[in-house]
């Protein structure tokens, strides 16, 4: 695999030199280098923000791979068809470097899922600059790749996302405000649900990242500014008033540092072993509680589980984000602000996202795809479960917002 190294990327030629339709079809990596140096360069203030490098070599692996391939197949990179990249995806041309020799291997779900994205952004791009090329391929490998119905991205029914907006617009029920972590739990719904923020950017939110309802959240060290929608106030404004009180002797602007979501009732001003936020695990376990509360049923798994199992939940934190998009959605948001809120680098994402919904409202047929094979869903005993909540791992740090 001849892939240029990270320091090609960063310190190679200028990145309008292979940024032309006869660059990407001659030497496509060099122009894909090009085109992701573009990335948080104030320059070109429409490429988004600058990647990590990790994300860069990841980025860059992927694309020589398949351009490796290409060029092995004798197939030019502006004539790529569908069912080419489909056999790229189902044996995708690796060669062990040790012998030479080109391994078929299939690849994960996730894996084609990444690629297919991938190169549906290059392809994007190397028509705007005037590739010419009948279709972009990846785009319709989408919907002939193997997908099923699982496959589909998930929102919640209306009657669902109805019972989780009254359980959240509502106030909390007596007898159970005493319990701090029902309120937190409740809250915590509310910021997935109402703000559309990820599970990481909900673990290290701070107070004084909430400002009405403006939420500022902070992914990979860069900050987003999204939305919260008024029927998750009320969660929010519980939770922050009852913790606010929980503080006693602590100043106001103290406690605006602390951890919003915190995993134990001393707080998280100070990050040590008894004091951290969230883990993830526990933040899902949590959040699938306060959806039973809401009313909101659970899919029982009959072919895997027996009567007594503990029910598999249908539903997580990536359904909610869906459903916050869809909310926007139907309240007519544009895909700028989409992109905003969601802390979105590309705009093809949420046209995605729009294309999604609509299959799951019915409005458009859903990809037609080979069926798999179902695969069994592991259970959790019920006595495996710990009693209190999970704590991240000891050094982790809360992201504290200079707004």
């Amino acid at each position: 695999m001849n892939m240029p190294s990270l320091q090609t990327s960063v310190r190679g030629p200028s990145a309008d030199l292979f940024d032309t339709p006869e660059g990407w079809v001659a030497a496509p990596v060099d122009a894909f280098v090009s085109w992701l140096k573009r990335r948080g360069d104030p320059k070109y203030p429409g490429f988004g923000p600058p990647l990590k490098p990790s994300s860069v070599k990841v980025y860059l692996a992927m694309w020589t791979n398949f351009t490796d391939w290409l060029r092995h197949e004798g197939i030019p990179v502006d004539r790529c068809e569908a069912r080419d990249l489909i056999r790229f995806l189902d044996g995708d041309g690796r060669r062990d470097r040790k012998e030479k020799k080109e391994k078929h291997g299939k690849q994960t779900k996730h894996q084609r899922v990444r690629y297919r994205r991938l190169i549906e952004r290059a392809y994007a791009y190397m028509r705007k600059v005037g590739v010419k090329m009948a279709n972009n391929p990846a785009r319709e490998a989408e919907f002939t790749d193997q997908a099923g119905p699982d496959d589909l991205t998930k929102f919640l029914s209306e009657s669902d996302r109805a019972k989780l907006v009254r359980y959240l617009s509502g106030g909390t029920a007596e007898g159970i405000s005493e319990d701090w972590t029902v309120v937190r739990d409740r809250a915590l719904l509310g910021m997935i649900l109402g703000a559309g923020v990820k599970v990481s950017e909900a673990r290290r939110m701070t107070f004084n990242c909430i400002k009405g309802d403006r939420v500022t959240a902070y992914r990979g060290g860069f900050p987003h500014h999204t939305r919260l929608l008024p029927f998750a106030h009320r969660a929010i404004a519980e939770w922050t008033a009852l913790w606010q009180a929980m503080q006693k002797g602590r100043d106001l602007e103290d406690i605006e540092a602390d951890l919003v979501f915190p995993a134990m009732e001393t707080g998280a001003r100070r990050i040590t072993k008894k004091n951290t936020p969230m883990h993830a695990t526990s933040i899902y376990r949590r959040s699938q509680r306060a959806i039973a509360d809401a009313g909101v049923q659970v899919v029982w798994d009959e072919a895997v589980a027996p009567a007594c199992a503990k029910p598999i939940p249908r539903m997580c934190a990536q359904t909610l984000r869906n459903t916050y998009v869809a909310l926007l959605i139907d309240d007519g948001a544009t895909d700028a602000l989409i992109i905003e809120y969601l802390g979105l680098a590309l705009d093809d994402t949420v046209i995605r996202l729009r294309v999604a919904y609509e299959v799951a409202r019915g409005l458009r047929p859903p990809p037609a795809g080979r069926p798999r094979k179902p695969r069994p869903r592991a259970l959790v005993p019920e006595d495996a479960q710990p009693a209190h909540d999970e704590a991240a791992p000891a050094g982790s740090a809360a992201v504290r917002c200079v707004i």
